[in-house]
């Protein structure tokens, strides 16, 4: 605010400068029209000309000021009409200003609270992926002792299979034995039973000898 009465300041200050310069080109151009006025009835001299060429050149002058001063009034006008405002106005800026730190405010703590929830989202989303690993790990591991049970009840019927067929491996084997053995105690059942009469007299024969050789034996 005091720079800007500063700049009001100095463009008065400027504009004054402006109308006592325009004052003093007025009082110059006076002799140039007192002697146009004379050059009706005398013929112009040399002195004429120079003081009509600087009344010309004065009135060039004059007009670039006059538009100087009409930019520099309306400028002023200007900044005249912005300080009366703002002077009018103080209290609705304060109060604006007041608005605008208010929001800045609930800015930053809206900020605050979207912080808070992303990292709760952040926390709730950790929580679902870990139970969702977890829930899928223990269909894993419930999937896993299915498949190792089923391979066990496979593994205990292919045993039981082997044994069921070693089993008839050896009850064939015995039957075949017990086969073997009934024909093998046939055949000495029938060579007993049919045995030639020549043969078992000289089997009873040969035992008779060998009977009294031991009892001569012995009575030696």
């Amino acid at each position: 605010m005091i720079g800007f009465k500063y700049v009001v300041a100095k463009s008065r200050e400027l504009s004054s400068v402006v109308e006592r310069e325009l004052s003093a080109t007025s009082n110059r151009s006076n002799p140039f029209t007192s002697g146009v006025i004379n050059s009706t009835t005398d013929p112009p001299s040399e002195n004429d000309v120079t003081v009509a060429a600087e009344a010309h050149e004065g009135s060039g002058r004059n007009e670039e000021l006059d538009i100087a001063l009409s930019q520099t009034r309306t400028a002023l006008h200007a900044q005249v009409a912005s300080e009366r405002f703002l002077t009018q106005n103080f209290h609705l800026v304060s109060k604006v200003r007041e608005q605008l730190e208010g929001i800045r405010t609930l800015v930053v703590k809206i900020a605050e609270k979207a912080d808070e929830v992303e990292m709760l989202l952040l926390q709730r989303c950790e929580e679902n992926a870990a139970r969702q690993n977890a829930e899928f790990a223990a269909k894993q591991q419930h999937e896993l002792e299915n498949f190792e049970a089923q391979i066990a009840q496979e593994s205990e019927g292919r045993k039981r299979e082997e044994l069921e067929l070693r089993r008839q491996k050896l009850y064939d084997a015995f039957i075949n034995d017990l086969h073997a053995y009934q024909k093998v105690i046939n055949h000495e059942v029938d060579l007993v039973v049919t045995a030639d009469p020549d043969q078992l007299a000289a089997f009873y024969d040969s035992e008779s000898d060998h009977d009294e050789g031991e009892t001569q034996g012995l009575s030696f």
